[in-house]
């Protein structure tokens, strides 16, 4: 028996269930069962049993959000890549809540403590914060969604952040300066 955390459908019209503590499911239309869990030996497994939520992205590869971390599953091979806040590409944080495709193909991801975006064309995160101006560092659990003109919405702890991806600018690494 496993406690659903939340569902959703992909474009070939797979339902996927995210469970507290058992995987991930993959239900294809003909009813086939296929499951996906945390392997500890298994590099190409999920990252945690503990799952949250789905997106799919332009190439058809579903997008695993995880108590440890984000997952991008190739399901013609079963194989994930994973990200967390440990690794090289640096998500913000690690228990990702949410996560939302823009129009663009990128991928959004509110977190516990930020929210991230992953640009697929340079394999890499930027992660806004408070300080950023999205009015909050913590995200809800399966709250976010893409509206019909492309705004983006994620809730959390400080209600709602809403923003349209075109119109965000690119964050750039200024150095400090320090003088006496």
């Amino acid at each position: 028996q496993a406690a659903i955390q939340s569902m959703y459908e992909d474009s070939r019209k797979n339902l996927w269930v995210a469970t507290l503590n058992n995987g991930a499911y993959q239900i294809a239309p003909d009813r086939t069962l296929t499951r996906y869990v945390y392997e500890r030996n298994n590099p190409n497994s999920i990252s945690s049993n503990l799952v949250r939520c789905f997106t799919e992205d332009t190439t058809g590869k579903i997008w695993i959000g995880t108590f440890k971390g984000l997952n991008c599953l190739d399901t013609a091979t079963g194989k994930c890549t994973f990200y967390t806040a440990d690794d090289k590409h640096k998500l913000s944080h690690s228990s990702v809540f949410s996560l939302c495709r823009d129009q663009q193909g990128n991928i959004w991801v509110g977190t516990q403590y930020g929210l991230g975006k992953y640009d697929r064309t340079i394999r890499k995160f930027t992660n806004y914060y408070a300080a950023d101006g999205i009015g909050g560092n913590q995200f809800y659990d399966r709250s976010s969604c893409r509206l019909p003109d492309g705004t983006l919405v994620f809730g959390g702890t400080h209600g709602l952040t809403l923003f349209n991806p075109m119109d965000v600018t690119s964050k750039r690494n200024i150095p400090l300066l320090f003088e006496d």
